[in-house]
């Protein structure tokens, strides 16, 4: 029952305000106001309200399809009906306003009914990942300080080794899943009464959810949310996503992310829209459009892995796809909304927004979208770029939102962490940690975390931007960008590039021709790759580039490509494995400035390049020629550096030829070893690229193939609100299990005995020991 009907006609008018201009931004920037309360109850005065509406009452609220068949459907009438009577049990169980109840269920229709039913009680909501185990569950059942738990009986079992004191609510299996605490089952819920009475007002002000996200210190931050931050803030997500009354909106997220809460509950239920899940074990570009089309989606919204899986697949299967894209989680490289835009005649719009605030910055209906950027501030959001060096504000800074006034969509701070909240909330501003960058126009492009950028020149340079522009090459699969220090410029851009399969290296650099290279890349610094270093270890990657920063003038370093004229041939370069930027000799037989050719693509007589003579080492060549030349002082260690790299070739190559038989790279392997043995089999992403000592560019790019492929799970990080969880497959532990057995015949097999491998062991244990790879 609505409660409050002044508050619901003030929200009303704020969320009928929106949708009138959608397509207007510039009015709605100017002319939005939040909507302030001092009471609210997002399903009391709001949801029920649609439930008893004559033109939304009988709409569909939930559709949730399962791969194998089940269907699950229920109206805004049923919803709120269900709701009350889960309300109702719950209070008869003793859960009290403001009780810790921790929600871990998948996407079914309990997940739906158990937050309307806490947000009714005025109990706060605990969403968490089916992933945890135990000793997270401990952890953060104190810090959250819960007392109720919903879960299914698999998961529910997980709390029997949590010894804070709780009391489980099992859906499913009606036999408890653990002894250590009291549990009532979810089937009771239905004998309890339909009609729903609060025992008091809901403040707007009042505890409704806490989500943990990731944060820089080994706990994840704890985000606090009122009844008003996310429930009205998201005013704002359902703004950017061009929802209103009648939409069917599929958004892929998984519970227990605030993604999911995004835009599988608050957006979608403010406008008045259908939410639409559909559940599959393995993601199926087919099936899925085939259930889009099936229910009629209208809008859609999924992270980029999901939209490069999609494109794929014929994307001209669907008839009817829907008239309104939207990604999130982290940026989308412009190829993909190029294809998208091309099959489907939708763009697909970006937005950036945190755990912390619902929607700040995005793409919305009916504006020209710009390539790469993520859009301009949206109505309520007064987003300003301060510099961190100098604190000024720019064009160029950390993203801060204005806190006078208040934007209603963010939080009220981090639960039990004053000195985080001092941190994030100061001199007037709510600080993200983001980086951007403000055009003329007001559109703003995401250069990435505080502490990811770096400085070129004069120029602020983002990894991720520059990997994009690299990673539209079909040659490449996957890239990582970092910085190499310059004494002149501080430091230029080096790219470490993989090749897709069936694409080799020829001689000589080209020119860049993209817009994004050409914006981005510092022209001397556009070297081209080494299909030889296809994928060097990073240890092996900084020692030879310490040795490269060591010599007295770039002009030393033969394999130095030359400044670049103003990019217009339309072939893309291609930059270096910083091993390739090595002072090697011109004799080398290792090539070591190429750019990509296509499979068999013949060379030219200009390209050739010089051969060693015959019976000779053409490294200890270089060594003397070094020498000759006057630099007889750093001629060895050029000869060791190089005989390494050498060495690193040729047991790369045996590397790779053993695993060919398993289609997979020596660095899927890794990843996949790593994750079959971990204990959990499971790793963040985060972690996933420190162990592995990779850029998490990178990281991603292996994970997308490995997942197409069916050898690893991806799945949010309860950890990381923005983050990502990989899990290994059976399919991809046995892969792992063969795949060994054919390295084992390498590795017992290098052509040195014990001794010599543990003397070879020794020496490269001490270089890393003093460049600092070892402690």
């Amino acid at each position: 029952m609505t409660t409050n009907a002044a508050a619901t006609e003030n929200f009303k008018a704020a969320r009928d305000h929106l949708v009138g201009l959608q397509h207007d931004y510039d009015t709605a920037k100017a002319s939005f106001e939040w909507p302030r309360f001092e009471e609210f109850n997002f399903a009391l005065d709001w949801f029920d309200h649609l439930a008893t509406q004559p033109e939304s009452k009988d709409r569909n609220a939930l559709v949730i399809v399962d791969q194998d068949g089940p269907e699950t459907r229920r109206t805004f009438a049923e919803m709120s009906q269900r709701s009350n009577q889960v309300a109702n049990w719950l209070r008869s169980l003793g859960v009290k306003r403001q009780d810790r109840v921790m929600v871990m269920l998948n996407n079914q229709v309990e997940l739906w009914e158990s937050m309307l039913a806490c947000i009714k009680l005025g109990a706060v909501i605990a969403p968490t990942t089916v992933m945890l185990g135990a000793a997270d569950l401990d952890d953060r059942t104190q810090r959250a300080e819960v007392s109720w738990v919903i879960a299914n009986a698999g998961d529910a079992a997980k709390f029997g080794d949590v010894p804070r004191e709780l009391t489980v609510i099992q859906v499913g299996d009606e036999d408890a899943a653990q002894q250590s605490h009291p549990t009532h089952f979810w089937p009771d819920s239905f004998e309890a009464p339909t009609d729903f009475t609060p025992d008091a007002i809901t403040r707007a002000d009042e505890t409704l959810l806490l989500y943990f996200t990731s944060g820089t210190s080994s706990k994840a931050k704890l985000v606090e949310h009122t009844h008003t931050s996310y429930p009205v803030g998201h005013l704002t997500t359902m703004y950017w996503i061009g929802l209103e009354p009648g939409d069917v909106h599929l958004n892929v997220a998984a519970p227990g992310w605030a993604k999911h809460a995004w835009s599988n509950f608050f957006a979608p239920w403010i406008a008045g829209a259908t939410v639409f899940l559909y559940n599959y074990e393995r993601f199926d570009a087919k099936a899925l459009m085939h259930q889009m089309s099936k229910e009629g989606v209208t809008s859609f919204c999924a992270p980029p892995t999901v939209w490069r899986m999609l494109i794929q697949a014929d994307l001209s299967q669907m008839s009817n796809p829907p008239r309104k894209l939207v990604a999130a989680g982290e940026p989308l490289n412009p190829e993909v909304i190029s294809q998208v835009e091309n099959a489907w005649g939708t763009q697909i719009r970006d937005g950036f927004g945190q755990t912390e605030s619902s929607l700040q910055v995005g793409n919305t209906p009916g504006q020209p979208v710009k390539a790469g950027s993520m859009g301009r501030p949206l109505p309520g959001m007064d987003v300003v770029l301060i510099d961190p060096a100098t604190d000024e504000i720019g064009d160029v800074g950390e993203m801060c939102l204005k806190l006078d006034p208040r934007p209603v969509g963010l939080t009220v701070g981090y639960y039990g962490d004053p000195e985080r909240n001092t941190d994030a909330f100061r001199d007037g501003y709510y600080h993200t940690g983001d980086i951007a960058e403000r055009d003329a126009d007001g559109y703003l492009t995401y250069v990435g975390r505080s502490d990811d950028v770096f400085k070129a020149s004069d120029y602020r340079l983002s990894p991720f931007e520059l990997e994009s522009a690299v990673i539209e090459h079909p040659a490449v699969a996957e890239v990582a960008v970092v910085p190499s220090p310059d004494p002149i410029r501080l430091a230029v851009p080096k790219a470490y590039v993989v090749l897709a399969a069936g694409w080799e290296p020829m001689p000589r650099p080209r020119r860049p021709s993209s817009s994004t290279a050409a914006r981005h890349w510092h022209p001397t610094s556009a070297f081209v790759v080494s299909s030889s270093m296809t994928c060097p270890r990073p240890c092996l990657a900084r020692f030879v580039a310490s040795t490269c920063a060591s010599a007295r003038t770039r002009s030393m370093c033969p394999t130095a490509v030359p400044a670049m004229p103003a990019p217009s041939s339309p072939t893309r370069t291609l930059p270096p494995c910083a091993a390739d930027a090595c002072p090697r000799a011109p004799r080398c037989r290792a090539r070591p400035h190429e750019v990509i050719r296509r499979p068999g693509a013949a060379h030219s007589q200009e390209e050739s390049m010089p051969q060693a003579r015959k019976n000779s080492d053409p490294i200890a060549e270089a060594g003397r020629q070094w020498a000759a030349h006057g630099w007889a002082e750093a001629a060895t260690g050029m000869t060791a550096v190089v005989s390494v790299v050498r060495v690193h070739q040729l047991l790369m190559a045996r590397i790779e030829t053993a695993l060919k038989p398993f289609g997979i790279t020596f660095s899927r392997f890794e990843l996949l070893a790593l994750l079959t043995f971990s204990r959990s089999r499971a790793l963040p992403m985060n972690k996933v690229s420190a162990r592995l000592q990779v850029h998490p560019a990178s990281v991603t790019n292996t994970v997308d193939r490995l997942v197409a492929d069916g050898l690893v799970e991806r799945r949010p990080n309860p950890d990381d609100g923005r983050g990502t969880l990989v899990s290994v497959t059976d399919q991809g532990i046995t892969l792992v299990h063969e795949a060994a057995k054919a390295l084992n015949e390498v590795f017992t097999d290098l052509g040195l005995d014990t001794p010599q491998q543990e003397q070879l062991l020794d020496l490269c244990s001490a270089y890393r020991r003093s460049a600092g790879d070892l402690t």
